[in-house]
């Protein structure tokens, strides 16, 4: 075997190594890609469920608090709600596990279906209530500040009423003294007792409360 042949042979011996090599390589790389991928998702994954219920619990404060939802008209809401979040996040993981582009664009479906979810929601306002109940309806106090105010301005408005009732009968009760009496400072004294006037008598008279 001549120089020339040794070396070819020799040079064909490495290239098919090399050959052999690629495919080794490659797989490798593969499998060191695949793993980073299931890291990264195993790390997604476990951060959606760490923050999952304080979402669920923000989402349902929410509900209660701007869209006058309440037990499990709420429930339900929020049911679909997280459906919905879920089932994007698992969309974008099966994308990134599978590097499949084409599915890139039923992420605009899952995006709309979660917004949707959102849009469709109506405030359900609470029903009007009439008489004395109307007075006392008034949104739950965030703070103990809030509720001591509450208390007060409830406390002084049936003051207010009572001392109107009273004002009242006492004004009732002197058009009734009044009413037989021809007597016109007394007549004057009565305009000026409805006038909220002290009435101011005339010769020393004065008219007794």
């Amino acid at each position: 075997m001549s120089l020339t042949q040794a070396v070819s042979s020799v040079l064909l011996l490495e290239l098919l190594a090399v050959l052999a090599l690629v495919p080794v390589a490659w797989g490798v790389l593969v499998f060191l890609r695949k793993r980073r991928d299931r890291a990264g998702v195993r790390a997604l994954i476990a951060t959606v469920q760490e923050n999952k219920e304080e979402n669920r619990r923000l989402t349902l404060s929410w509900l209660e608090r701007k869209m006058w939802l309440e037990g499990s008209a709420a429930r339900l809401v929020l049911k679909e709600l997280d459906t919905s979040r879920m089932a994007l996040f698992q969309h974008v993981i099966n994308i990134y596990l599978s590097h499949d582009a084409a599915k890139l664009t039923d992420l605009v479906r899952e995006v709309d279906s979660l917004v949707v979810g959102y849009q469709a929601l109506q405030p359900v306002p609470p029903e009007a209530e009439t008489g004395e109940s109307a007075n006392k309806a008034a949104p739950a106090p965030e703070s103990e500040e809030a509720a001591h105010l509450q208390h007060e301005n409830e406390r002084l408005s049936g003051e207010l009423q009572i001392s109107k009732e009273t004002i009242g009968r006492m004004l009732d009760e002197y058009a009734a003294m009044f009413s037989g009496n021809n007597d016109d400072k007394a007549k004057e004294a009565l305009g000026k007792a409805h006038a909220g006037t002290a009435p101011e008598g005339e010769g020393g008279g004065e008219v007794e409360l």
